[in-house]
């Protein structure tokens, strides 16, 4: 009996011994991306910087702004314990050249006898808070907005009147590295209805925001023009809580200031006075249709930079029937702003003549 415990013992020390001597599971740490933007067309490169806790196999991957795989810059590859560096040279997996914007990579790492990799993706945890554009300055001579950012971010900046509409969206979600830009503004509206001289620019309020990339983000510079990748893997996206005007959190064929169009309904010339009416429609182009519709939105009318009408509940087309009863002078301007319920906004002016009726004279 006392042989039998004893050889009990030695089992569950042995299997003791056994559990203790398992491997940890990797880590990576001390990652980072540099240059944070670089320009291939000349032959710039980016280096991805890591750390492995022990031995592993490793896949890095690079992806675009919207989560599809770009390029596989290793996969599987053998890695010792300790830092390593890996280069991406702004091409995709066909060996052209990607358009300018933001890449993100990750990295995944599986040890031995592991059968789920470690993955090192710190563009949904790391993306910053959006935040408003620091010391936004509008030269009213010039038409230039200059601003300062906290770091490399995505970047919406607009103009609208003071107590008006909103006229006209400057910078469209576009990526800025440096601290202080400048960003010129030719004077016109949206719709090129109206253009607004030096002596103007002081009614007007230049506002807007950036949203900071995170630190596994390569700048593409340069004129490449690589098509985006149609067919190819989707990077995962962590699962969190949402909010309203999260930009930074947004995929980027879903964040951006969509185009939409005001004209008068029935086509050119049918601004009649029926009544003294006259319709307006507000639509869009196919390409931005699908996206305003998938959100919800509200459309606000205004003349002459006046506020005149709102509807809550927009869809599109939308007619909209205005009586300038009141009005003097022969020529009006119509601005149409799509106000998204996730921060993505439209705006468009026009011109609407307004004829006067057989026999009178329009002041």
């Amino acid at each position: 009996m006392a042989a039998s415990r004893r050889w009990i013992h030695l089992m569950c020390l042995a299997a003791c011994m056994a559990s203790s001597a398992v491997a940890a599971p990797v880590t990576i740490t001390g990652v980072s991306g540099d240059p944070v933007a670089f320009d291939p067309g000349p032959g710039e490169r980016g280096t991805i910087v890591y750390r492995l806790s022990s031995a592993a196999r490793v896949t890095v991957r690079v992806w675009d702004a919207s989560d599809r795989l770009v390029r596989t810059l290793i996969a599987g590859q053998e890695r010792a314990t300790g830092e390593h560096r890996e280069i991406w040279d702004g091409r995709d997996d066909s060996g052209r050249v990607v358009a300018p914007e933001a890449y993100p990579f990750t990295i995944e790492a599986l040890g031995p006898g592991e059968s789920t990799p470690v993955v090192h993706d710190m563009t949904d945890a790391d993306r910053g808070e959006d935040a408003p554009l620091e010391n936004v300055t509008l030269d009213a001579a010039t038409g230039a907005i200059s601003y300062s950012l906290a770091g490399p971010s995505r970047v919406v900046l607009r103009i609208s009147e003071a107590e008006g509409p909103l006229i006209r969206t400057v910078v469209n979600f576009a990526v800025r590295t440096a601290t202080t830009a400048t960003e010129p503004w030719d004077g016109w509206d949206a719709g090129r209805a109206t253009f607004y001289p030096p002596e103007r620019r002081s009614l007007l309020r230049a506002n807007g925001s950036g949203h900071r990339l995170s630190r596994n983000t390569f700048v593409i510079t340069g004129t490449g023009s690589a098509p985006e990748p149609t067919g190819a893997a989707r990077r995962p996206r962590a699962q969190g809580t949402h909010r309203m005007y999260q930009h930074s959190q947004h995929p980027r064929h879903a964040c951006f200031d969509p185009q939409i169009t005001l004209s008068l309904a029935g086509g050119a010339g049918s601004a009649g006075h029926d009544d003294e009416r006259i319709t307006v429609q507000v639509g869009a182009p196919a390409s931005a249709e699908r996206f305003i519709l998938d959100q919800r939105f509200e459309l606000v009318f205004y003349v002459d930079g006046v506020f005149s009408y709102e509807e809550e509940l927009g869809f599109l087309p939308f007619n909209w029937t205005w009586k300038p009863a009141g009005l003097s002078g022969t020529e009006h301007v119509i601005t149409a702003n799509l106000l998204g319920y996730e921060g993505h906004f439209g705006a468009v002016s026009l011109k609407v003549p307004i004829p006067s009726r057989p026999g009178t004279t329009v002041p």
